[in-house]
């Protein structure tokens, strides 16, 4: 009798405690979203990650224990078919709907067609807002600081509306984050300050950024996901390097400084710079942080003496 009353209070005990809802359970696709997400829901829900920073957007190959991952999330927000093309068939076979928000395909969001490779000329004008081709659309959009604050509303919103008990916290994180963004725009914008040495990349991954900040690359050797350089493109930029004295040559990563050796002419130096900040401290990764990474990276190089 005495283990009956017992179970009895326990269960009466159960009853009167209120039922604690989990977290939601949040998928991105790269660290840039994910680090953007973070700073929206705040410390109580941590976003996992599904594409690891030191593997290609483009050569990456789900894993079951991702489609599982996909399969339990609450939402899925990422850039788009043709940011995070392995993403797409998948994505499309796990019925997400409604859980899933992609970024590019918001109202709003600046989409820029992929340049050619070789010398740029003038400034593009060229915008494409919602693009019907997005295989000509370039996909480095997380760079452009418009994007980041469209998107960051976006993904409040959309937070809100899945946990509305939380609507107060997503949304001073918004301000917040909004607050960040627009003093680091105005100090990269104090940071790179003409006069500025000339400049070509390697492969063509800051359209976005140069757009945000009124940087003027002379060209770039590779565009879209080409990793390789014509002969005719190499000599084309490497005789426009050599007019201009002092320059930069810019790339992605470590491993393409052989191949970008060729464009070196007399006072040209090598710098990386990776749009996707995979240098930087993981604690300290945020949107802000890899604009003002990319920013210093370039600075170092561009800044006259």
């Amino acid at each position: 009798m005495f283990r009956n009353a017992m179970i009895g209070l326990m269960l009466l005990v159960l009853q009167a405690i209120p039922a604690v809802a989990r977290p939601l359970n949040v998928v991105t696709d790269i660290a840039p979203i994910r680090a953007l997400v973070a700073a929206i829901t705040g410390t109580d829900i941590s976003p996992r990650n599904l594409i690891p920073a030191a593997i290609s957007p483009h050569d990456f190959v789900l894993k079951p224990s991702h489609m599982r991952q996909l399969a339990d999330a609450d939402l899925i927000i990422w850039l788009g078919p043709h940011s995070t093309p392995a993403l797409a068939r998948p994505l499309s076979r796990t019925n997400a709907g409604k859980r899933l928000l992609t970024l590019n395909q918001l109202p709003g969001t600046l989409l820029l067609p992929l340049r050619s490779p070789g010398l740029f000329g003038t400034r593009p004008t060229g915008i494409t807002r919602l693009a019907p081709r997005p295989e000509n659309i370039d996909p480095h959009s997380w760079l452009a600081p418009e994007n980041l604050r469209l998107w960051a509303r976006a993904i409040a919103r959309r937070l809100s509306a899945l946990d509305p008990d939380n609507n107060a916290t997503y949304q001073g994180n918004l301000k917040q984050f909004l607050s960040r963004l627009g003093k680091a725009e105005r100090d990269i914008r104090q940071e790179l300050q003409p006069p500025l040495k000339p400049f070509v990349q390697y492969h063509d991954s800051f359209q976005y950024f140069e757009r945000g900040f009124a940087l003027l690359p002379l060209g770039a050797a590779t565009t879209g996901a080409m990793e390789s350089a014509s002969l005719g493109t190499i000599i084309g930029l490497r005789d426009a390097l050599a007019n201009q004295g002092d320059a930069c040559v810019f790339v992605t990563s470590p491993a393409l400084k052989n191949r970008a050796a060729p464009l070196l002419t007399y006072g040209a130096t090598l710098a990386v710079v990776d749009p996707l900040g995979r240098d930087i401290d993981p604690a300290d990764y945020t949107p802000t942080a890899l604009l003002r990474h990319i920013a210093g990276r370039m600075a170092s190089c561009l800044r006259t003496p």
